[in-house]
């Protein structure tokens, strides 16, 4: 189980996620943000849960086609788990929960770069992310296994 609390102006945001031991596969999802929240759970291919805001409940049900992954709280360190190489390259889902909608989504090993932490300075992939709905929207990650796994 995965938990990232974010102050935004608009309120705190609080997304947990758990997430499948040995796949890294998301199972079940909270967010919540002032007065809306949203529970997902993820098995057998679809997506069934419950989005409310001040007390007005929509359910969420979708078909995925497939497993849903680096999705929801601690997404982008999972990446850290694949098998990063330079030119390495896969796709996967996520859900985005406002739309009910399925995004695939591409990842791309472009480079290394240094990072510095406060654990230190480590060599990191330097991962781009790119939406295969619209490829101008990009996000660069960059990680090491090392931090990923709690180093």
């Amino acid at each position: 189980m995965v938990t990232e609390t974010v102050g935004t102006p608009q309120g705190t945001i609080t997304d947990t996620s758990t997430i499948e031991k040995g796949t890294l596969v998301l199972k079940h999802r909270v967010y919540t943000q002032g007065p809306v929240t949203i529970e997902v759970d993820y098995k057998d291919n679809k997506a069934s849960g419950s989005m409310s805001m001040n007390g007005q409940a929509k359910p969420i049900a979708v078909d995925l086609g497939g497993d849903i992954f680096g999705d929801g709280a601690g997404g982008s360190r999972r990446f850290a788990a694949l098998p990063l190489a330079d030119g390495y390259a896969t796709s996967f889902r996520n859900l985005d929960l406002e739309k009910q909608k399925i995004e695939m989504k591409s990842l791309k090993v472009v480079g290394m770069e240094s990072v510095t932490v406060p654990a230190g300075t480590f060599d990191a992939y330097k991962v781009e992310l790119t939406s295969a709905d619209n490829e101008a929207n990009k996000t660069i990650v960059c990680g090491s296994r090392r931090l990923a796994q709690g180093g």
